[in-house]
């Protein structure tokens, strides 16, 4: 299926080798499924990318895996249209914030001709890795980003059958973002707290958002709760869950103090003007990157993380850490990839055995790096935002678009990190029951972690019956994926059982086949799916 082509340099040379011009040390292709590249020079030059080109079957499709958790991930093929936001600065927030190829797939994706697969994954993530499917054949683009005298880019393994989730034991936690966005106070959180202990299911964890600090950026309580985080902390960790607060240790708003007093820590391009990182209503518009290659810079960020520590906060949520990827003039010549990785050692030296929950973070498989990682979008008590998907903007935050990529990523081990969906909702008062069922069971079988952000002193037993009814179901494992336009299919085993799932993600109901199937959950006698509808079978 794969032929390698030719080779592509970029940098202070430009190059282009075909297959004919390497030798074995060079550019190999391997039958057990591995594709290398080895690249010296006689002297350190300035790379900035290598690239692998590969004939590849014409009928086939990609799945194009976003940079970070927000980024769209589904499949596609050669000429699939995606829609270009009309506000261009809108990309940053869900494509790569350097190169926003719109169709590319980064760190890992696989390729399916009918309904056989071949995964594709770096053996390391020491070099950034893309893959982009072109008229032409496949392109895999290796960053460089630095002067190298010699590099051995990753081996690229390949292989028909990758990372299927191993079943374990649910994980359960509360958030205080989708019920208060930052509106919160310390009464309202305490008053949560105050509910944990009459709810019929056990939290692992209990999480403050967004509304607790001065600005972003300045990591200090705010007059709601000011001289209160430690007694919050205290009264989570007394009902033996975890506490957990939010930050975005790497990006600060205009109005904080930091943006106004310390000027000279936003990072700068080459000419000296500030980068900026997005735009958020919720803050003061624009928001800037950090300059973390700056020792006071380290020092601060690290300050505020031991603080929350120190407090008793188990958790962080460490928010946009794609802004550790903007390109920008730094102190000292570092390529993004180890920009990424200086920043993300900071954060666990901060949390100091905490654990780090990363959102907006690149889609690294790499074990140790994150113990939560988003996966998808932020959700929302509605399917679809039609405004936001009017305008282009791909970010959309809606519960379909979250689903979407829980669907798309399911098959990811979490032996790399657990697998936040984020939230289901168990009092919506915009999703429809099939909606709320559908991101209840979704991700219940094809996650990690059950997130959800009511009012925990508004629920009683009967809000999380469904979740009770699918308790015997822990362990399943997936086997079996596919996506069908909109409708998503998927096999797995719990105990010596098969389970069948599917998923409808579009607005017009699917025939589905149920011969020697039985219906759990739910007894619905017919062979369709409602629009935005989920049924779960075993086997006769």
């Amino acid at each position: 299926m794969f032929e390698f082509k030719k080779v592509e340099i970029k940098g202070e040379i430009n190059l282009t080798d075909k297959r004919e011009n390497f030798d074995k040390d060079g550019v190999s292709f391997l039958k057990k499924g591995e594709l290398k590249y080895n690249l010296k020079f006689d002297k350190e030059i300035f790379i900035k990318e290598v690239s692998l080109f590969l004939n590849i079957d014409e009928k086939v499709k990609l799945f194009r895996n976003g940079f970070q958790s927000w980024s769209p991930s589904f499949e596609i093929e050669r000429d699939t249209k995606i829609k270009k936001p009309l506000l261009p600065f809108l990309k940053i927030s869900y494509l790569d914030p350097k190169d926003s190829g719109i169709k590319d797939s980064y760190f890992l994706t696989y390729i399916k001709r009918d309904n056989t697969y071949h995964f594709l994954i770096p053996e390391n993530y020491n070099l950034l890795v893309k893959f982009s499917l072109l008229k032409e054949g496949l392109k895999i683009t290796f960053e460089i980003g630095k002067s190298i005298r010699e590099v051995s880019l990753p081996k690229i393994k390949i292989s028909s059958r990758f990372l299927w989730k191993g079943g374990k034991q649910k994980v359960y936690g509360w958030t205080s973002w989708y019920s208060y966005y930052r509106k919160i106070s310390h009464q309202e959180i305490e008053k949560n707290i105050n509910s944990i202990k009459t709810l019929p299911i056990n939290l692992n964890y209990f999480q403050i958002d967004d509304g607790w600090e001065m600005s972003v950026g300045d990591w200090f309580e705010n007059n709601k709760f000011k001289g209160t985080l430690k007694k919050l902390a205290d009264g989570i960790n007394k009902n033996n869950v975890k506490a957990g607060i939010w930050m975005a240790p790497f990006v600060v708003e205009k109005r904080s103090e930091i943006f106004r007093k310390h000027r000279e820590w936003i990072l700068k391009d080459r000419k000296g003007r500030m980068k900026f990182a997005g735009f958020n209503p919720f803050w003061s518009g624009l928001f800037f990157p950090l300059d973390i290659t700056r020792e006071d810079v380290k020092d601060y960020i690290l300050g505020r993380i031991r603080y929350l520590r120190k407090l008793g906060f188990d958790l962080f949520k460490f928010d946009f850490l794609y802004s550790l990827f903007i390109p920008g003039r730094h102190k000292k010549d570092i390529s993004r990839m180890e920009l990424f990785y200086e920043g993300m050692r900071i954060l666990k030296e901060g949390v100091e055995g905490g654990e780090i929950l990363g959102c907006g973070a690149p889609f690294i498989l790499k074990e140790g790096l994150y113990d939560i990682l988003r996966v998808g979008p932020d959700t929302k008590d509605s399917w679809r935002d039609w405004f936001l998907n009017l305008i282009g903007y791909e970010g959309e935050t809606s519960a379909m678009n979250s689903l979407r990529n829980t669907l798309s990523r399911s098959f990811i081990l979490s032996k790399f990190f657990l697998k936040d969906p984020d939230v289901i909702f168990l009092k919506p008062e915009k999703l429809t029951r099939i909606e709320m069922e559908t991101l209840i069971i979704s991700n219940f079988f094809l996650s990690d972690i059950i997130f959800f952000s009511d009012p925990l002193y508004k629920l009683n037993r009967n809000h999380f019956s469904l979740l009770f009814s699918l308790k015997q179901y822990e362990d399943f494992t997936l086997n079996e994926f596919q996506w069908d336009n909109q409708l998503f299919k998927f096999k797995g085993t719990v105990g010596n059982g098969s389970i069948s799932g599917f998923v409808n993600l579009g607005d017009r109901k699917v025939k589905i086949e149920t011969k020697d199937l039985k219906e759990i959950l739910f007894k619905k006698d017919r062979d369709f799916l409602y629009p935005h509808e989920t049924r779960v079978f075993v086997e006769r």
